[in-house]
């Protein structure tokens, strides 16, 4: 976020100051509950793929890995997905009241989908197009994974004309954000963003099964 009048530092001269223009919102949270929740969540995509293994939708998705469709926020009829719903709309109107006036009333509307990666599995580098914000939440994440992490990349062309060696802090063109369960991040839509290869652990020099990377996906619109 923008720092107006929080970046004082220690610099040659009293007077000297620092701050951050332009900046760009990351908002992360954990879900309360999302333990039994997740266990839930985790039932039921795997049952929804199992069912849609044979589907050509099904094997639509980038890389080694599934999805289902984008009305996932929608399905009212079991209390998983309205629980989910809720939590992340909760967030969702929590980030985008940061700096608004109190009578500030936001209208948003969520469109969802599940994402299943499996080993190998990996997202090109995208935006979301008709959207305010984009976020994610992590449904399950194989203990010990590797891989399979969001990488953001730096929004602005101009920046990567500054580059200060290896080393350099600055100016990094990209962050990674590696996921844990229950973990939501929510960032402006026109940031690329894509999912860095699923690789499975390795012990005593054989490759282990895991369980599936899951997230669920999802656009903030303002109604």
């Amino acid at each position: 976020m923008d720092v107006d009048g929080a970046g004082h530092f220690s610099g040659p001269h009293p007077s000297a100051w620092l701050r951050l223009l332009f900046g760009t919102p990351l908002y992360s949270a954990s879900l309360d509950g999302h333990e039994a929740l997740n266990e839930e969540l985790t039932s039921l995509f795997t049952a929804e793929r199992a069912a849609a293994a044979s589907s050509t939708i099904a094997k639509s998705l980038v890389g080694n890995g599934w999805r289902t469709d984008d009305q996932l926020l929608q399905r009212r009829d079991l209390s998983a997905f309205r629980r989910l719903h809720r939590g992340l709309l909760t967030h969702a109107e929590s980030m985008v009241r940061y700096s608004q006036m109190d009578s500030f009333e936001p209208r948003l509307q969520l469109r969802g989908w599940a994402v299943w990666l499996d080993s190998g599995g990996s997202m090109r580098e995208h935006v979301h197009p008709s959207s305010s914000y984009s976020g994610v939440y992590y449904v399950s994440v194989p203990q010990g994974m590797r891989g399979g992490c969001l990488r953001l990349q730096d929004p602005r062309p101009g920046a990567q004309m500054v580059v200060l060696g290896a080393e350099d802090r600055q100016f990094m063109e990209s962050r990674l954000l590696c996921p844990e369960p229950g973990l939501l991040v929510l960032f402006p839509s026109w940031v690329p963003h894509s999912v860095t290869p699923v690789e499975e652990p390795l012990e005593d020099g054989n490759t282990t099964t895991r369980a599936p990377r899951i997230a669920v996906a999802f656009n903030v619109v303002y109604s």
